[in-house]
């Protein structure tokens, strides 16, 4: 395989092989929620979460995450810390 990291699961495929057969919406949201489980247990995905709100705080953080004026302009990359 080329790509190892897209390989999937003989489980994922099977539940997306019950996605594509199946009969009525109710079906496919079932299926389609076996398929995000299955993913989850194959680590196909990694949930990522960002509590800034402690970090702000500390007096070694430079961030201008409360001076912006609108959060969704705000870069974490531009974020450092001292040392």
């Amino acid at each position: 395989m080329k790509f190892a990291s897209m390989a999937k699961s003989k489980e994922y495929l099977a539940a997306a092989d019950k996605l594509v057969i199946a009969p009525n919406i109710a079906s496919m949201r079932t299926a389609t929620q076996e398929m995000v489980t299955q993913a989850g247990l194959d680590v196909m995905f990694a949930p990522l979460t960002l509590n800034l709100g402690a970090a702000v705080y500390q007096s070694k953080l430079h961030t201008g995450y409360y001076l912006d004026l609108d959060w969704t302009y705000w870069s974490i990359w531009d974020d450092w810390m001292e040392k």
